[in-house]
């Protein structure tokens, strides 16, 4: 799905007219299908239902953002972290568990990317203060670690994620990433605000 959705991201984002959004919508739509078609069917695994109803919610809840910003990979990611570890939670699937780890790393790494292109130095782009794509995808990165925090808490506290690290050190991992963000984005915010009010040539 992820494979997909990027392929089709990234050959829409070629035409003039803007139709990533709805492309998110009816992606989702089509999970809606099988997803309503296997819950009235007995005998399917409550796994896959909830993994399609995830699958649902991620896709309708990231079509408003997808269309009106920028920074969709980064909010993708984010909200796919989350959910593949609450599934993981749910169904006790291990390899679910560690794949939400390597998508929450990718997200830190796209979120990187796009805050050194929006506020760095040069960026042409005049950003109203807050209600811009690079304070909006960066509290998105600080709810989807505050999530995976929380999440994490109620596993075991020596329960083995990955190979060495328990859920106890993961949580306190992701708490310290999602605080480290939290001040990181408000800081840029911030110098960025500042700097346009004060000196409009320098921004």
């Amino acid at each position: 799905t992820a494979a997909y959705y990027a392929a089709g991201m990234y050959l829409l984002s070629d035409l003039t007219l803007r139709v990533t959004g709805l492309f998110t919508v009816l992606l989702g739509l089509f999970y809606l299908v099988f997803a309503l078609y296997f819950h009235r069917k007995e005998g399917v695994p409550n796994t896959l239902k909830l993994l399609l109803i995830g699958l649902v919610l991620t896709l309708i809840s990231l079509a408003v953002p997808v269309q009106l910003e920028g920074s969709y990979i980064t909010l993708f990611w984010a909200a796919e972290a989350v959910l593949l570890l609450w599934f993981a939670l749910r169904t006790g699937i291990r390899l679910i568990e560690r794949a939400s780890v390597l998508v929450t790393v990718l997200m830190g790494l796209s979120l990187w990317m796009d805050l050194s292109t929006i506020y760095g130095w040069g960026a042409a782009e005049t950003m109203r203060p807050l209600l811009n794509k690079g304070w909006i995808t960066g509290m998105a990165a600080v709810v989807a670690l505050s999530g995976a925090t929380v999440l994490l808490r109620r596993r075991d506290a020596d329960h083995e994620v990955l190979p060495g690290l328990t859920a106890r050190v993961l949580s306190s991992m992701m708490a310290t990433a999602g605080t480290t963000v939290l001040y990181l984005v408000n800081f840029l915010e911030l110098r960025y605000q500042l700097g346009r009010l004060f000196d409009p040539h320098v921004v």
